[in-house]
């Protein structure tokens, strides 16, 4: 068998394929995604809170 008739042998089988889980990869790029915009947006929140609060 060659690897691509191993692909669809296991595509064809009742159990998922490794590392398949499209909702797990989209939900792990999301929260990467959201962290860095937290990061970014961070110290400008911090700035624009400090400037008024100190008068």
């Amino acid at each position: 068998m060659t690897d691509r008739q191993d692909v669809l042998a296991a595509a064809a089988s009742d159990r998922p394929l490794q590392g398949a889980d499209v909702g797990a990869a989209r939900e792990r790029t999301r929260r990467r995604r959201l962290w860095r915009i937290a990061a970014v947006l961070a110290p400008v929140l911090v700035v624009l809170w400090v400037k008024p609060a100190r008068g």
